[in-house]
């Protein structure tokens, strides 16, 4: 099976205190069919003043890590659409769990959508699929409408 560990690389000069040190992750491949298992959570829309886009929770259940790519896919109902990509360059551990966060330039305008994820899983095996219908809504839109103060005026006695 696989193995990993850190790495922890310490620079220091001859006399005196360390300058720096860096964790460098490693790991023991040997020839092995065991696969790491990727378990994806459901897809959530986050708009914030820095960023607008969807974040799914994954994890790697196996006992090999698993590079981390993914394709999210936004299609409204005229056909139009966005395509973004995650995870490119990162890779899952075996019980480790991520956030992978498919952002946006500019919000995608309000309406319905198909949103549909590929997350490949390791060589040789077909993709993970996740389709899922939702509505979009204008920031605006989510503006809680205040309360009534009152239906009418109260005559006042004089």
């Amino acid at each position: 099976e696989h193995s990993y560990a850190n790495v922890v690389l310490k620079a220091s000069p001859s006399a005196g205190e360390a300058l720096g040190t860096i964790r460098i992750p490693t790991a023991l491949l040997t020839n092995s069919e065991s696969l790491g298992k990727l378990t994806p959570g459901q897809p959530e829309w986050i708009i914030s003043n820095e960023r607008a886009g969807f974040s799914i929770p994954v994890s790697n259940e196996g006992v090999m890590h698993i590079p981390l790519r993914g394709r999210l896919s936004l299609m409204d109902s005229f056909g139009r659409g966005f395509v973004v990509e995650a995870g490119y360059g990162r890779w899952l551990l075996p019980g480790q769990s991520e956030q992978l966060f498919f952002g946006f330039r500019e919000p995608p305008p309000p309406g319905e959508y198909e949103v549909q994820v590929l997350l490949n899983q390791n060589e040789g095996l077909p993709p993970l699929q996740m389709r899922q219908n939702i509505r979009l809504q204008s920031p605006l839109e989510e503006v809680p409408k205040p309360d009534k103060v009152s239906e009418l005026p109260t005559e006042t006695k004089q």
